[in-house]
């Protein structure tokens, strides 16, 4: 498992052609878990192909990434999470 504290890179590998998800777990620099409730989420395929990628809530610490297929290809994407308070971060 990798844990990201800040924003940085994050492979995905994905299969073409096929509707996937990735399921993120929120935890502070201690690796305790992090409440992300009320926070909300934006994310998006840049470049060719782009495409909607949804960031829902499963629960206080955990989100879900899922997209429709991509083509065959790398692809960049970005990730923000906007706290209650309005604050942003980008995570990559």
């Amino acid at each position: 498992m990798m844990i990201l504290s800040q924003a940085a890179p994050f492979d995905m590998a994905t299969t073409s052609g096929i509707a996937q998800s990735v399921t993120l777990r929120f935890v502070d620099g201690a690796g305790a878990a992090k409440d992300i409730s009320g926070h909300e989420f934006r994310c998006a395929v840049r470049g060719p192909g782009a495409a909607a990628i949804k960031c829902e809530p499963v629960d206080a610490n955990t989100a879900l990434l899922s997209w429709s297929p991509l083509k065959a290809g790398t692809h960049a994407y970005d990730l923000f999470m906007t706290s209650p308070d309005g604050g942003g971060a980008p995570l990559d």
